[in-house]
Order: structure tokens, then sequence, then C-alpha cells
């Protein structure tokens, strides 16, 4: 059974007439309807608006608004709080609570709410869909997700997003999830709050600054083609997590059986000496890595620009990436090129873990790499020094 609706209807009572007749839809008329209490879609009912921004569900009381039972849809809808009381603000948007399933969102928006604008509680929402659907919570982005599953799922229960957005918050707060799948979208920083979570698969997606650095913690996540304007951080509880052709500033991991197949530039590598360290504005340097499973691909490319600025004095040091997982001794090549001869000087570039730093030893000097060793350091001289070391 269909019905229709227009502004000022009892939209519940609607609601309720479609469930009596086993179900159907109630189809909102473009305009706003207003609520000055909660609003339950009972099972096996839709609630579909005329579009997006022609038809606005607004919220006028303190509290939760709008509740979803079994096999229900919302489409094609706004819905937030009204701007007429501040307070109208609080309370969560969706609400989905345990035991029920198989909800449907599509090309919706929610937006505006303090709290989230959809909270499931543990074990909810199984089979639940989203498509195409916007999710803005005023919280401050890293601290609060517009999507929130609160407690911990004790089984699988599988939720679904497909191109949904945060507007410039963070979009997700996977608290306790396990078989959680997300596709496409951008969000501000994403949250894992708690080491139960299990099973978060993310695709495609953009992940903004705003949130801050991406901790995870929990088991077997899995990160595809993302883009991270910060960087990721696997704390202690991680287990098993993959990074698949990602890219990010840096990945710190902490935890155990993670695996990375990440290119990362990094611009944070640290030039030391043993006496006085070199003067930064004398070379320029760019290094690159490549994180495939265990194992780490480092290139550095160091040129001189500004010799008379300060080469430091005594042997030169390299900081690495992922420098807290190196565990034992590596060796890779080096080759200093004197630009003013056209020299190339052949050498090994050495890890040593305890001191977390690159050393290098040329084979046509008794002397480790230095501003005098293999040769008088000056401008236009280059160094390029590749390395693969272990990281687990």
């Amino acid at each position: 059974m269909n019905v229709e609706a227009n502004p000022g209807d009892n939209i519940q009572s609607k609601i309720a007439y479609v469930a009596g007749t086993g179900g159907g839809e109630v189809r909102l008329n473009p305009g706003v309807y207003s609520f000055t209490s909660p609003l339950t879609v009972s099972s096996n009912v839709s609630l579909v608006g005329s579009g997006r921004y022609c038809t606005r569900l607004e919220k006028l009381f303190i509290g939760d608004f709008i509740s979803l039972q079994d096999a229900t849809s919302i489409r094609h809808l706004e819905i937030v709080p009204s701007n007429t009381n501040p307070d109208y603000a609080q309370g969560v948007g969706i609400t989905i609570t345990e035991g029920h399933g198989f909800q449907f969102m599509e090309s919706t928006s929610v937006s505006g709410f303090a709290d989230p604008c959809l909270r499931f509680s543990a074990n909810s929402g199984s089979g639940f869909v989203a498509v195409a659907c916007t999710f803005f919570t005023a919280a401050t982005p890293g601290e609060g997700g517009a999507v929130q599953i609160v407690g911990s799922d004790i089984n699988a229960v599988p939720r679904q997003f497909h191109g949904c957005t945060g507007n410039g918050c963070t979009l997700f707060d996977f608290g306790g999830a396990k078989d959680l799948f997300v596709s496409g979208g951008y969000t501000n920083g994403l949250r894992f709050p708690t080491d139960q979570s299990a099973l978060v698969l993310c695709t495609n997606m953009r992940i903004g600054a705003a949130g801050g650095n991406v901790t995870v913690r929990g088991h077997e996540h899995c990160f595809s083609s993302c883009v991270f304007a910060l960087g990721v951080e696997l704390d202690e509880t991680s287990i098993n997590c993959s990074r698949e052709s990602c890219v990010a500033p840096f990945i710190s991991d902490k935890g155990s059986g993670n695996r990375f197949t990440v290119i990362q530039a990094f611009d944070d590598i640290t030039w030391t000496a043993e006496t006085t360290d070199p003067n930064p504005t004398s070379a320029a340097i760019v290094a690159f890595a490549e994180h495939i499973g265990t194992k780490a691909i480092v290139t550095l490319n160091l040129t001189i620009v500004n010799a008379k600025a300060g080469l430091g004095v005594g042997e030169w040091y390299f900081s690495l990436p992922f420098d807290e997982k190196i565990y034992a001794t590596y060796a890779g090549s080096a080759i200093a090129f004197d630009a003013s001869t056209g020299r190339r000087y052949v050498g090994t570039a050495l890890t040593f873990p305890t001191q977390k730093k690159l050393r290098v030893f040329f084979n046509d000097s008794t002397s480790p790499m230095s501003g005098t060793s293999p040769m008088l350091w000056e401008d236009g001289d280059t160094l390029q020094i590749q390395l693969m070391y272990t990281t687990k």
C-alpha cells in the first residue's frame, strides 16, 4: 500500500496505516514537515521524499528524532533540526536499535545535529545500506563521528556505505563495529576508538586533515586506494590490518601482522652529523618509501645547493621511515656524484637499528661519509641511496 502526504499531515499515522496493510511507501510531497515528537518508521515501510532538498523533515524538540525498524527505507529527504532554537540540535538524527536490520537510505541529507546523525546500537543494522547520502554533525572533527556505532558487535553485522560524504566533519566513528564496508566519499578523519572493532573495509576514500592523524585500533581492517591528508597510526592493538595502494604522509605501525603496499613521500628525513650537524639549507633532500607487506624500500636523493652554509663536522647520518620496526642491520647501495669531475663513488648504505639511523661507507674511502668523504662536497654534487629492509 502506498499513500501520499503533505506538510501538516500526521506522518506517524500515515506510517501506521501503511504498516497495518503489510507495508509500502509513504510518499512526501515537496515542502517542510515539522515534528514536535519522535518519529518511528515501522517495519516494511519506506519514507520517500520528492528530492533531497525538496522535502525537509524538521525537528522542533530536544531528543532523538527518527527510529528505523526492520526492512525500512528513507529516500530523497533532508533531515535537520529546526534553527528556531539551538537546543533542537541536541539528540541523534536517526537511530537503529539492537535487533533491527535491513534498512536502506538513498540520496538523503542528515545534518546539523550536535550528536551523531546516524547511530547504531551494537548488533543493530545488519544488512544496512546507504547510497549517496550526506551526514554532517556539528561535533569537532576527530572527536565525534556523524555515523556512530555504540558498543561492540558480538558477531559480524554487515553495514555498507557507498558514495557518502561528511561535508567537512568526521564521517565515521566505527566503535566496536564488525564487518562494515565503506566505498568512496570524503571525511575529515576516521575514528577507531576501541580495539574491539574488526573487518572495517574502506576503499577509494579521501580522508582530510581536519580530523587529525587516523589512529587504527582493532583487527583485520583493510584500506585500499585511499588518500590520507595526514598520517596513519596503527597502535599496539592493531592486528592483521592492511593498506593497499594508499597515499599518506606517513604510516606508523606498532601492531602485529599488519601489511602495507603504500608509496609515501617523506619531507621530515633528518640529516645529522657526528660532531656538528649540517645546515639544512645546504642541501635539498627528496625521499620516498614504498612499503610492501613487511618490506620497506627507501630511495633518498640529496643534492648540495649551498655548501658554504655548512655541511657539518664528522660522519653523516640520515633518519629512516618506519624505524620503530627495524630490528636488524640491512645493507643497500649508495652512489655519490662529483659534479666538477664527473666521477662517481660507489658505496654501501647500512641501517643501524639501535641508533635508528642510516650510515654510508664508500669503497674508495677508509672513512665513513662526511662533508669531506669520499670527496670534498660542493654545490651540484649528489648522493643517491636505495635500501630495502624488513619492518617486522
